[in-house]
């Protein structure tokens, strides 16, 4: 758990850097990733665990997929680059879920492609472009995480 804040930690500093003499940019990219990682803690949080468990394909594929895509929407939104080190959070629930279990970004990110080309991953690709687009949008009142949610509740 402490490589897994370290690893997190170092992300964020390399987003923010990477951000600094955009206009806005420094602020975006800390809450864009503070973002995608919030989707991560609420679904592991609101998530059937079973459901979301190691090797359960039909759920961590379509679960893999949705974070995929809504954070591409967040990024889109807080007009920051959709780069590899923004995805650590993913990668590392890929790792752990679909791999080793060992929160491993490297694999995770090896794995990604497969996951989301899988029948169940790309489920979870247009589960999340929808969701996604409500979740960044201004004006929409909610609810959000609508068909992550019915997903796992079928």
């Amino acid at each position: 758990m402490e490589l897994l804040a370290v690893l997190l930690t170092v992300a964020l500093i390399f987003l923010v850097s990477r951000a600094v003499g955009r206009p806005g940019g420094a602020r975006d990219s800390s809450d864009a990733f503070e973002k995608v990682q919030m989707t991560i803690e609420l679904c592991r949080q609101n998530l059937d665990p079973n459901k979301l468990s190691r090797g359960n394909e039909p759920y961590t594929h379509y679960y893999i997929g949705y974070l995929y895509e809504v954070a591409k929407a967040v990024s889109r939104a807080e007009r920051v680059e959709f780069t590899k080190a923004f995805q650590i959070p993913i990668f590392l629930e890929a790792s752990r879920l679909c791999g080793s279990g060992k929160d491993d970004f490297t694999e995770g990110e090896e794995l990604l492609g497969g996951i989301i080309a899988s029948e169940y991953g790309r489920r979870g690709v247009e589960g999340g472009k929808d969701d996604g687009a409500l979740a960044v949008d201004p004006a929409y009142g909610g609810p959000y995480w609508e068909r992550i949610r019915t997903y796992f509740e079928a």
